[in-house]
């Protein structure tokens, strides 16, 4: 027989959560994430990373250099195909192609883990090793979870490479695409269709 408390109710009660029915009218968070089947098709991803509270770590060359060899080595690695890469102060646009065999949410994780984890250890730890238990104060140098988008069949490659390249120009960190060594495309820089 369950423990009651003086008013006689179940003591377990007390640390039950409590109800979640939400009323309808209530707004509810979107999925940030597509269906799992989504990522498993061969298609384009335009995936967005920001750092921890759009602190500017990429204008460090080590930090944007170091990220950048270790996104081409996680592409290399998870089977996807890097087209394009920008990695801009405070966030980097990536656009990968996919196969069936190919795991763009293991790629995306993977890759903020490796380079979290040297950062931390690098920059934050003063050369310690990572630990769970560091200070919420330490930075960390990507925020939770990232923006993906599944280039549709209507959508412009061409379009969205420029897009991509364009950024540190639009942004006024260079003249040109090809002035900004953070930015790169496997077909160059395509000219407006």
């Amino acid at each position: 027989m369950p423990a009651t408390t003086k008013r006689g109710s179940n003591v377990g009660e007390a640390f039950r959560p409590p109800a979640t029915d939400l009323p309808p009218w209530l707004p509810t968070r979107k999925q940030n994430r597509l269906p799992p089947d989504v990522y498993r098709q061969p298609g384009r991803f335009f995936v967005t990373v920001s750092t921890q509270d759009r602190r500017p770590w990429f204008r460090q060359p080590e930090i944007a250099e170091r990220c950048i060899n270790a996104l081409r080595a996680a592409c290399e690695e998870k089977g996807l195909a890097l087209e394009a890469y920008c990695f801009m102060p405070d966030h980097a646009h990536i656009l990968v192609s996919t196969d069936v065999r190919s795991d763009l949410v293991g790629l995306v994780h993977g890759f903020k883990q490796q380079t979290g984890w040297w950062f931390r250890n690098r920059y934050a730890a003063g050369g310690l090793k990572a630990s769970p238990t560091w200070s919420i104060e330490r930075p960390s140098l990507w925020q939770k979870s990232y923006y993906d988008h599944v280039l549709r069949r209507g959508e412009d490659l061409r379009d969205v490479v420029r897009y991509i390249l364009e950024n540190p120009v639009r942004t006024g960190l260079a003249g040109s695409p090809e002035e900004y060594r953070y930015a790169w495309s496997a077909s160059g820089v395509p000219e407006p269709a």
